[in-house]
């Protein structure tokens, strides 16, 4: 999926609705910025169960 996104003057763009719901995130969640060779990539930081290791 392909979507695109205007920055605005403050620095901030608006995640497209469909991605957003493809990540599954939510108002307030995180997300983070990588970059590697190919690009910008863009995933959603998960909490830790409190469970895990």
């Amino acid at each position: 999926m392909r979507k695109a996104a205007r920055i605005t003057s403050k620095g901030q763009i608006t995640v497209p609705h469909e991605i957003r719901q493809a990540l599954g995130v939510q108002p307030g969640d995180k997300l983070l910025f990588e970059e590697d060779r190919s690009g910008i990539r863009v995933r959603p930081v998960r909490a830790k169960s409190p469970f895990e290791k």
